[in-house]
């Protein structure tokens, strides 16, 4: 989508191979993907932030960051959803910290059909969670921190392969509401 809108970007990360998920990514109009990436599948929000200090001053201050954090914490029931929006925010700051003219976009959780786990209440816990992401959000008050609804809309029965994780099809999903809200955000 980036390309097709005619933008220039460099993704930045310690990482540069694809997701166990993800599989490999396809050359798009004669050019390579750019999987340079600092997403942590199964990570908890308090593990991404016990390692900022060590990723961020190894690359250029980003200049944008997609933030989608959180999932493991809530589906996992790791800690009350009131820590988790704490260690978010911390990981805001620190971002914040590294470039203050930064635009963060902060998403809300996708649902789950909580395959892995027997909660079935999961879906609550999830949107519980997501109210709390946008109280932070709104109470930041600072333009380039940016909401993004990954919920509204998401069926798990349709966009996810396992119950957990996107199919392609909810990946393009995602894709484009992380689009709309950078386009929202640079305007």
């Amino acid at each position: 989508m980036l390309l097709d809108d005619g933008l220039k970007f460099d993704f930045l990360g310690s990482m540069d191979t694809p997701d166990q998920y993800a599989g490999t990514y396809p050359n798009y109009k004669g050019k390579s993907f750019d999987q340079d990436h600092e997403g942590h599948s199964g990570w908890h929000a308090d593990s991404v932030l016990q390692y900022m200090g060590q990723w961020l001053p190894q690359y250029a201050k980003p200049d944008i960051v997609l933030l989608h954090l959180g999932t493991n914490d809530v589906l996992q029931g790791k800690n009350d959803k009131l820590v988790t929006i704490s260690e978010l925010r911390q990981v805001i700051g620190k971002l914040k910290a590294r470039n203050s003219n930064a635009i963060i976009l902060v998403a809300e959780i996708i649902p789950s059909l909580g395959l892995y786990w027997t909660n079935p209440y999961i879906n609550e816990d999830v949107a519980g969670y997501n109210a709390e992401i946008v109280k932070m959000v709104n109470s930041m008050a600072d333009p380039k921190v940016v909401l993004v609804d990954m919920f509204t809309g998401f069926d798990p029965d349709v966009y996810l392969f396992d119950g957990v994780h996107p199919n392609a099809t909810g990946e393009h999903m995602m894709a484009q509401r992380w689009r709309d809200a950078l386009f929202a955000a640079i305007k």
